[in-house]
Order: structure tokens, then sequence, then C-alpha cells
């Protein structure tokens, strides 16, 4: 889909969920959660429930086709935010190519 783009590599990193690492912290409000990570959005998701219920905003990469192995779509990222209490107000910066939406960063609320 992106010319000139190829797997060079695999290389390990050690990973953490984001209620982990944020266990200790305290978050000055209002909170814009942002998350652009090569498709890993939704399992990065799924690692901070207690992060999000203290969460206002996200603003997270969708992508609509398959960039990468095994990630989520997103209509399962948009279905999981509408399902922990987030609406969905906004698509931008599509990434478009021969009329095909491949991606684009979804903006979420949470709801009222």
């Amino acid at each position: 889909m992106f010319p000139g783009s190829r797997r060079d590599r695999t290389i390990s990193v050690r990973t953490e969920r984001l209620d982990d690492v944020l266990a200790d912290q305290e978050l000055a409000r209002p909170v814009l959660m942002k998350l652009d990570i090569q498709g890993a959005e939704l399992e990065a998701l799924k690692g901070a429930a207690e992060t999000l219920a203290k969460t206002e905003y996200v603003l997270v990469e969708c992508s609509f086709v398959e960039l990468y192995d095994g990630q989520a779509f997103g209509d399962e990222v948009i279905s999981f935010l509408r399902n922990v209490g987030f609406d969905l107000v906004g698509l931008y910066s599509p990434t478009i190519v021969d009329g095909l939406l491949l991606q684009a960063d979804a903006f979420f609320t949470r709801r009222v």
C-alpha cells in the first residue's frame, strides 16, 4: 500500500500495560490518550481499562485494511471504545489510495 515500505527486520521489545505504567501517576485533567502504534492500538486499549476510566478524550490511529500482521481493524477499535463509554466524534488525516480508505485518526470523547 505504501511504495518503498517493506519489512526490514523483526525486533523484540519489552511491553508493559498502560495501567501498570501509570498506576502510581496522578493524571492532570482533562486527559487525552493518543495511540499510534502500528496496529497494536486495540491491544494497548485492552491493557488500559483503569487509565481509560480517567480519560476524557482518545485519539487513535485506525486502519481499515491490513497494514500489519495480526492487527485489529478500525471497526474493532471503534467498537471497543464505544463499549467502554466513548463516542466517535470524527475521523481526521485520512490516508486514501486509489479511492480506498487505508487509515485515519479517530477522535473520541467520553460519553456523558
